[in-house]
């Protein structure tokens, strides 16, 4: 279970959690993890990413974190780059 919502005794039952409430949205999260494996995605990925970081905060206005601002920038799908690792 990978998710920005605050943990629910549900969530506890998961082999795996990763529940981080200070997150706006949990394609963020999403990112770190491909950063730190050192995975840069393909732009359809990366528009993917990009456009749940923006839809969860609206546009990085509501509920975003510092957390969530430096993905939404690296993620900003180009022709030569996706969101950088």
């Amino acid at each position: 279970m990978i998710d920005h919502h605050p943990i629910r005794r549900q969530t506890r039952l998961s082999a795996f959690t990763d529940v981080r409430s200070g997150y706006g949205a949990t394609s963020t999260i999403l990112v770190e993890y491909l950063i730190e494996a050192g995975i840069t995605p393909d732009t359809p990925l990366a528009t993917a990413l990009l456009y749940g970081i923006r839809s969860d905060t609206l546009d990085l206005g509501r509920e975003s974190s510092r957390f969530d601002v430096e993905p939404s920038n690296s993620c900003i799908p180009s022709p030569t780059s996706a969101c950088s690792a």
